[in-house]
């Protein structure tokens, strides 16, 4: 189908074009959002914010500027 198509190539986090990841649980991400998928998890782990990705983002863009 239309949409299983473009998950196969559209980035998780931000849709921006992506590439799946070749073991483990079929992801999409763009080549940034795979770079900082790590932190990312780990501010979700600190935070307690497993969904809403707009707050991680927030909080993880907020994390760069104090840098």
């Amino acid at each position: 189908s239309m949409a299983e198509s473009l998950s196969e190539k559209t980035c998780e986090e931000c849709a921006a074009p992506g590439t799946q990841n070749e073991v483990g649980w079929i992801h999409t991400f763009c080549t940034p959002c795979r770079d900082t998928l790590d932190e990312r998890r780990k501010l979700r782990w600190e935070t307690g914010t497993q969904g809403g990705d707009s707050e991680i983002r927030r909080g993880f863009d907020q994390k760069d500027e104090e840098e």
